[in-house]
């Protein structure tokens, strides 16, 4: 597939934001789970999550914004 215009978003682009969505965001998602089970407050643990969507905007605003890729 050709590779999506600046400031849009294609299926490969989406298909590949998908996967980055469980690579990313498991190992952090894991963390948080074992802050819980330790007994730190949500409060505190609730930064591991934002941590990951904020990891996730970055990651859908650079394939938005990168364009074809020049050789």
């Amino acid at each position: 597939m050709e590779p999506s215009k600046r400031f849009s978003l294609n299926s490969t682009d989406w298909a590949s934001f998908g996967k980055a969505v469980f690579k990313y965001t498991a190992p952090l998602m894991l963390v948080f789970l074992i802050q819980i089970q330790a007994g730190q407050s949500l409060k505190t643990a609730m930064f591991t999550v934002y941590g990951a969507i904020l990891q996730l905007v970055i990651n859908l605003l650079s394939k938005y914004v990168d364009g074809p890729q020049k050789v």
